[in-house]
C-alpha cells in the first residue's frame, strides 16, 4: 500500500515538473530579452557617466552652490537626469515662499528621490536570483526525462532532453551573471548619487546648517 501512495505521489510530481518545463523556458526567453534590454541601458548610462564624471570635484562646487544658494549651469548640466528632475523639483518648492515646515518637506523630496534610485537597481538584482534559479529548474527537469528515456533504450530522446538541460543551464548562468555586473555597477552610482544629492542639498537649503 505504501509503495503504491509513494509511486503515485511520483508519478504526479513528474507529470507537474514536465508541464513545467515550457513555462520554464518560456520564461528564460523572456529574462534573456530583460536582461539584453538592461544592458542596453547600462551601457548608454556608462558612456554618459564616464563623460561626465560631476562627483569627482563635487566638493569644488559646494562653496559657490551655498553662496549663491543655487546650482551653476554648467553643473546642472553635468548632473544625471534623475538629480536634475530632482534639483527642478527643489527649487520650485524654495520658490514656492511657503516656509511652513521647509525641512520636512526637503526631506521627503530627498527620502522619494532615494527610493527611485534604490528601485533602479532591483530589477537586475532579480534577475540574479531568477535566472540562475530557472537555469537549474530547466536542467532538473529535462535530466529526469533523458534517465526515463535512456531506462527505455530511446537514446534520441536522452540526447535531445541533455541538449535542453544543457542550454537552459547556460542560459540562467548568463542571465545571473550579466545581472549581477549591471546591479553591482548601478549600487555604486547610486551611492555616488545619494551623495551629491545629500551634499548639493545641503548647500542649496542650509538644511545641515544649525542655527
Amino acid at each position: 500500500m505504501l509503495t503504491e501512495i509513494i509511486a503515485f505521489f511520483q508519478t504526479v510530481l513528474y507529470a507537474v515538473s514536465v508541464c513545467l518545463l515550457p513555462v520554464v523556458m518560456l520564461g528564460l526567453i523572456v529574462l534573456l530579452l530583460w536582461i539584453v534590454a538592461e544592458l542596453g541601458s547600462f551601457c548608454a548610462e556608462a558612456l554618459r557617466r564616464r563623460s561626465v564624471k560631476f562627483y569627482h570635484d563635487i566638493d569644488q562646487w559646494l562653496p559657490e552652490v551655498r553662496k549663491s544658494r543655487r546650482l551653476p549651469d554648467n553643473l546642472f548640466r553635468r548632473l544625471p537626469a534623475e538629480l536634475r528632475d530632482y534639483f527642478s523639483q527643489l527649487e520650485t518648492l524654495q520658490k514656492s515662499g511657503s516656509e511652513e515646515m521647509i525641512e520636512e518637506r526637503i526631506e521627503v523630496l530627498i527620502q522619494q528621490r532615494e527610493i527611485r534610485l534604490h528601485k533602479r537597481i532591483e530589477k537586475p538584482y532579480l534577475l540574479v536570483r531568477i535566472g540562475p534559479a530557472l537555469g537549474l529548474m530547466g536542467t532538473l527537469i529535462p535530466m529526469g526525462q533523458g534517465l526515463a528515456s535512456l531506462g527505455q533504450g530511446n537514446l534520441a530522446e536522452m540526447s535531445s532532453s541533455l541538449i535542453i538541460a544543457f542550454t537552459t543551464t547556460v542560459a540562467g548562468l548568463g542571465i545571473g551573471i550579466l545581472a549581477f555586473l549591471i546591479s553591482t555597477v548601478r549600487g555604486r552610482w547610486m551611492k555616488e548619487d545619494i551623495l551629491a544629492l545629500e551634499l548639493l542639498t545641503d548647500a542649496l537649503a542650509g538644511t545641515g546648517e544649525k542655527s
